[in-house]
Formats: structure tokens, C-alpha cells, sequence
């Protein structure tokens, strides 16, 4: 008895790992129209843009410095500013739940938090 394939609807070059997308990616470069291949390449095969930046290295792309600095800065600011949303969010919940609690408190449950994360105690 035969299984049944399970159909997806994910496309196949976004379901590669590294080593197949810099497979396709050999042919997919020749093909490619856009004036951007570094946001072709990510959009194309479903990666992120650090990712793509490393990927057409290895393959050879010539990208300018300043362009893969400046995009690396971006992405750490993105993270950054998503990591102060979160915690601004954690802030507010934590206030909702306890509405009489002071900043004085919350600012040494964030100084626990955290040096129980660095693992201080």
C-alpha cells in the first residue's frame, strides 16, 4: 500500500534549504529582470535579508558595502525596536494586572528579569 503525497501549497524554492537554494539560485540569477537582486533573491526563495546578502556572496555577487552595512544597521534597529515593544507591552500588561503597583517595583522585577536571563542571581 502506497501513502498518499500531501500537497502544499508552499512553492518549492521556498521550501529549500541552503544548499538547494544556492542550487537555484545559479539559474536563477541569469533569469532575473529586477534591478534589486538582493530583494529579488529574498523574495524569491522566502529568506531574510542578511541571508540573502550571504547567499549571493557565496555565489559571487559583487554588492557594494556601504549597501550591505546599511542594511545590516537597519535590521538591528528593527530589532531593537521590536525588543522595546515588547517589553513596553510586558509593562502594560504587567500594569493592567496589577494596577496598584509602582515604578519602583516594576523597575527591580526588570533588573531580576534580566540578570536571571544573563545568568546572574
Amino acid at each position: 500500500m502506497s501513502r498518499k503525497k500531501v500537497k502544499t501549497s508552499t512553492p518549492r524554492h521556498k521550501r529549500l534549504n541552503r544548499s538547494g537554494r544556492l542550487q537555484a539560485a545559479k539559474h536563477w540569477l541569469h533569469t532575473y529582470k529586477g534591478s534589486n537582486v538582493v530583494q529579488g533573491y529574498r523574495k524569491h526563495f522566502g529568506i531574510d535579508l542578511l541571508c540573502a546578502i550571504e547567499e549571493l556572496q557565496i555565489l559571487g555577487v559583487r554588492l557594494h558595502a556601504d549597501y550591505v552595512n546599511q542594511v545590516k544597521q537597519s535590521v538591528e534597529c528593527q530589532r531593537k525596536a521590536r525588543e522595546k515593544r515588547k517589553q513596553e507591552l510586558r509593562k502594560e500588561e504587567h500594569l493592567s494586572i496589577y494596577p496598584d503597583i509602582d515604578e519602583a517595583i516594576l523597575f527591580i522585577d526588570n533588573c531580576t528579569r534580566s540578570n536571571i536571563h544573563l545568568g546572574k542571581n
